[in-house]
């Protein structure tokens, strides 16, 4: 019910005071993938007080002790698109699991078990996606795990700083950078122009701050006066505003012939 909404649209919500149906959402998910966790950590926009709930979407990393195979691909992956039309926003979850050796161990890109949004949601349902691949690996990570030490909140496990190792500034930089172009080609950014142009923003204040700060993407777009509520200067993350489905990059299991990149 609307009158269970602690927040206006247009303000900024953190994880500490979110409302509750997104609180919800948000701690059900581990539980609702089926599969044996070690760590489930939220970050991005609702980890770091600017989120949206018209506009954002759900960022979290899960991990499992060891590899998963077909099966465990498949279900984890049908459980989170059977459950997409129940969400309570309109963004959707960006959700992607790894092992504990993977997080532990940094590569550029990094190698997954499972990724999953909205852009797979319909593909998954109708069978379309080959889970047998044992080759994935996602360059945003990067940017996911910088965001998790620095800010995210831990649901289930250890602290994050001591579950994901440490990424070297310039694999974050290149998977921001990275990003930014891909949402640039073709017609993505009239696809998302939103997103697009507040990336674009992102890349140009990253650039020009100094080493080690991580900047969000919603904190971009806040009113002045908000921005000391969201973080201000100090390492904050990418997140904050929901691609649309066509905007994204990859899946944890990948679509047949199709390059799996994943995003958030």
């Amino acid at each position: 019910m609307l009158s269970d909404f602690l927040h206006p649209a247009d303000r900024a919500q953190s994880w500490d005071d979110c409302d509750a149906d997104v609180r919800e959402y948000v701690t059900s998910t581990p539980a609702a993938v089926g599969i044996p966790l070690v760590g489930a950590y939220l970050h991005g926009s609702l980890a770091m007080g600017c989120f949206y709930r018209a506009k954002s979407d759900l960022d979290l990393l899960l991990v499992v002790e060891e590899p998963l195979n077909d099966r465990q691909r498949e279900h984890a992956s049908l459980a989170l698109a059977t459950r997409s039309d129940r969400r309570p926003i309109t963004g959707d979850l960006e959700l992607s699991i790894l092992t504990r050796r993977q997080a532990r161990a940094h590569e550029h890109p990094r190698p997954y078990e499972v990724h999953y949004s909205a852009a797979w949601t319909e593909r998954i349902l109708l069978g379309q996606m080959d889970y047998d691949d044992r080759h994935q690996a996602d360059p945003d990570l990067a940017a996911h795990i910088t965001v998790t030490r620095s800010r995210g909140v831990t649901l289930i496990g250890e602290p994050p700083q001591d579950v994901f190792a440490p990424v070297p500034e310039s694999d974050y930089k290149a998977a921001v950078l990275e990003d930014l172009a891909w949402a640039l080609k073709d017609d993505r950014l009239l696809e998302s122009p939103y997103y697009g142009v507040l990336n674009a923003c992102r890349v140009i204040a990253m650039l020009e701050s100094p080493p080690g700060t991580v900047l969000s993407i919603a904190m971009l777009e806040s009113p002045p006066g908000n921005r000391a509520e969201q973080g201000g200067g100090s390492p904050v993350g990418p997140g904050g505003t929901a691609r649309t489905p066509s905007a994204d990059r990859g899946t944890g299991a990948r679509v047949l012939s199709q390059r799996s990149t994943g995003l958030t």
